[in-house]
C-alpha cells in the first residue's frame, strides 16, 4: 500500500473563559470507585489471536510528516451536554504550544474518508512506518521501533483494545491517531482499553503516544511504566454500571509520564495509579500540566481526579488544572507525592495537600 497524504479534519471552535462552576465537587455519599476497576485478564505477554492475516500491504514505509496545517490553533470550547446527559466541561487554554488540539473534542480527529480501509493490522516488522489508513477493529504491534501515524482505529467488533503494544516492545511512536467511536464516531463498541503501552519497556518514555485521541471506550490508556503520553485526549468514556473506567490507568512499573493532555474520567478516575496483581511498585510517575476532568452521567460520578494509592511512590504532579465533578475530590487523601505544586481548579483556586 502506498502512503496517502491525508490532512486531519479540524472543526471551528469558540474560545470561552472558564467558569467557577467547572470547579464544583460533587459528593453524593461514599466514594464507590476508589480502588476497583474493570479487570483486563486477557492482556498478558502473549500476542492476541488475530482474525485476519496481515499481508505485505499492511505496512508502509513513507515518511511524510503532517504539516502545521493539520493542527488546531484554538484553545478551548463551549461547554456542552450530550444526549445521554453526560456533561462535559469547557477546557482551559492548552498547556503548551502545539497541544491545543487536545483541548478540543475534534481537534485531534482524523479525516479518514479517503484512507484505505483495513479490518485489523498486525505489525511484525521492526522499524515499520504505518500511516494514513482507517482500521475497523484494532492494531497489534509486536516489533520495536514502529511508527503509526495519521490513523483512525474504529474499535468495531473487538477484541477489547484499539492499539496493543506488546510487552517488551520498545521505540513505538503513535502520532496523530484517533481511536474509538465506531463507524459514526459516537458509538461505544465494547473496547476496554484504547491504547495498551507495555510494562516497563526500555528507558523512560521509550514508547510514546503524541496527539492521540481515545473516546467512547471503557479506559483510555493502560500505562505501565516508561511510557509517555503527551498532547493527547481521553473523552466520552463508557460510564455504564460497574464499568469503573479510567482515563489513564497504571497498575505497576516505573517511569510513566502523562503531560500536556486533556484527560476525562469514566466512573472511576481520570488518572489512576494503584499497584495490583503482583506487579512491581509504581515509582517516579510524572503528571505534568494536564487538564483533569471528572465526569457525571446523572447516575454515576468520577471518583477522584488523580488517584495515587498503594505501591505508588515518588509521584510528581505539577501544574495540572482540575475541573468537573468528583465523588471524593481532586486527589485522594492518602496520596503521597515527591512533589505536588502549581495544581489548581479551573477558576484558579489552588489545590493543596
Amino acid at each position: 500500500m502506498a502512503g496517502v497524504a491525508v490532512a486531519l479534519g479540524l472543526a471551528a471552535l469558540t474560545v470561552t473563559a472558564c467558569t467557577a462552576a467547572e470547579a464544583a465537587v460533587v459528593s453524593p455519599g461514599s466514594v464507590k470507585h476508589t480502588k476497583q476497576h474493570k479487570a483486563h485478564p486477557r492482556f498478558g505477554t502473549t500476542a492476541p489471536v488475530t482474525t485476519s492475516a496481515p499481508s505485505s500491504s499492511t505496512t508502509t514505509t513513507t515518511t511524510s510528516a503532517p504539516t502545521s496545517a493539520n493542527r488546531s490553533a484554538t484553545s478551548s470550547v463551549v461547554p456542552t451536554t450530550s444526549g445521554s446527559g453526560t456533561t462535559t466541561s469547557a477546557p482551559a487554554a492548552a498547556p503548551v504550544a502545539g497541544c491545543a488540539g487536545a483541548m478540543s473534542p475534534t481537534g485531534l480527529a482524523v479525516n479518514a474518508a479517503a484512507m484505505p480501509k483495513r479490518d485489523t493490522m498486525s505489525i511484525t516488522q521492526a522499524g515499520a512506518v504505518v500511516e494514513n489508513v482507517d482500521v475497523s477493529r484494532y492494531i497489534d504491534i509486536t516489533a520495536s521501533n514502529v511508527t503509526v501515524r495519521n490513523v483512525r482505529v474504529r474499535g468495531n467488533g473487538g477484541p477489547s483494545y484499539g492499539i496493543y503494544i506488546q510487552s517488551g516492545v520498545t521505540g513505538t511512536r503513535l502520532e496523530n491517531i484517533e481511536i474509538g467511536g465506531g463507524d459514526n464516531g459516537t458509538t461505544k463498541t465494547g473496547v476496554d482499553v484504547g491504547v495498551l503501552l507495555p510494562s516497563n519497556s526500555g528507558g523512560a518514555g521509550s514508547n510514546k503516544a503524541t496527539r492521540v485521541w481515545v473516546h467512547h471506550t471503557l479506559d483510555g490508556f493502560r500505562l505501565d511504566g516508561n511510557g509517555l503520553i503527551s498532547c493527547s485526549r481521553v473523552s466520552s468514556l463508557d460510564m455504564a454500571p460497574g464499568a469503573h473506567g479510567d482515563g489513564v490507568q497504571s497498575t505497576g512499573w516505573s517511569g510513566s509520564i502523562i503531560q500536556d493532555s486533556y484527560i476525562e474520567g469514566g466512573s472511576n478516575a481520570p488518572i489512576f495509579f494503584n499497584q495490583e496483581g503482583g506487579n512491581p511498585p509504581i515509582v517516579g510517575a510524572q503528571v505534568l500540566r494536564n487538564r483533569i476532568v471528572g465526569m457525571s452521567n446523572g447516575t454515576d460520578v468520577s471518583s477522584f481526579g488523580l488517584y495515587v494509592n498503594g505501591g505508588t511512590n515518588q509521584t510528581r504532579a505539577i501544574g495540572n488544572v482540575f475541573a468537573g465533578s468528583y465523588q471524593g475530590g481532586p486527589v485522594n487523601s492518602n496520596a503521597t507525592f515527591a512533589e505536588f505544586s502549581g495544581n489548581t481548579w479551573a477558576d484558579g483556586r489552588p489545590i493543596t495537600r
